[in-house]
């Protein structure tokens, strides 16, 4: 198993067994049929069965945070900017009336990449506690630090200020080099498919888990999450700390990566919640 995975899945605290090729101790999978029917006997012995009743799901709606509109001038040209929290409140989603990136994305995880190929990612990243910056169609979505605290509102209002202003002055996204050293959708495929293939699938095999690649829209890629990662509490980790890395080592020009998996059909998923010694890493 690559480093990364083993990282990410590697629990100490679960009862386990032992690896015969590596002696490392891994989680092994609970049988949940046999834990029905020891459930269900102590029950029978016990009291009489009554109907499960599952208490009602609470939906959380994401909460807007800036819904501004350039005054003045003719209206059909105004920019119109919405954001939105993220339900972990790490990231916020900044949705524009215009693209901002129309047919790739980029993706930035430091001042350094947005100065080398973005102006504008540039500009956000001197918004204290700014940590990446997403472009993606007439999408900007922002994550702050672990270490930042405290609300998004102030963060929002200048983020939400560098766009418009950047902007409504015509200044580029991108520079020319980012789209001239873009590898064509038929290269991508085949590097991404190869670390499918030879890394990332083997890995997660004993999880009885798979990921396939969907297809790629210049440089936007779409996956898809099967049998025990559909639906797995960590799935999330995987994706962010297994399949960016595992994708970027071998093409850099990557930009979003998203998951196109219906989670909530999973039937088999390999972590129903996730273990306490995995939260920090979610």
């Amino acid at each position: 198993m690559p480093s990364w995975l083993s990282k990410v899945f590697k629990t100490n605290s679960e009862p386990g067994y032992a690896d015969t090729d590596t002696g490392e101790e891994r989680y092994e999978r609970p049988n949940p049929l046999a834990e029905e029917a020891v459930e269900s006997e102590v029950e029978e012995e016990e009291a009489p069965m009554m109907p499960e009743i599952r208490p009602p799901r609470n939906v959380v709606e994401p909460t807007i945070l800036l819904e501004e509109t350039e005054t003045g001038g003719d209206s059909a040209e105004a920019i119109r900017i919405t954001a939105q929290v993220g339900d972990d409140f790490s990231s916020c989603v900044f949705m524009v009336n215009r693209p901002v990136l129309e047919g790739y994305s980029a993706m930035f995880a430091s001042q350094s990449m947005a100065e080398e190929q973005s102006p504008l990612a540039a500009k956000l990243f001197q918004v204290e506690g700014v940590a990446t910056v997403l472009l993606h169609g007439a999408n900007v979505t922002v994550t702050r630090g672990p270490l930042v605290r405290g609300e998004w509102e102030e963060t929002a209002k200048a983020i939400g200020a560098h766009i418009r202003s950047h902007l409504q002055a015509g200044e580029p996204v991108m520079y020319d080099s980012f789209f001239e050293d873009m590898p064509t959708e038929e290269e991508l495929k085949k590097r991404l498919q190869r670390v499918l293939d030879e890394a990332v699938n083997p890995s997660i095999a004993g999880h009885g888990g798979a990921i396939t690649l969907e297809r790629v829209e210049g440089n936007t890629v779409y996956i898809q999450m099967l049998g025990g990662c559909q639906g797995c509490a960590a799935s999330s980790i995987t994706l962010k700390q297994g399949i960016h890395r595992a994708f970027r080592e071998v093409a850099p020009q990557v930009g979003a990566i998203l998951d196109e998996t219906d989670h909530a059909s999973g039937t088999n998923p390999f972590f129903k919640e996730l273990p306490p010694e995995m939260n920090a890493n979610a």
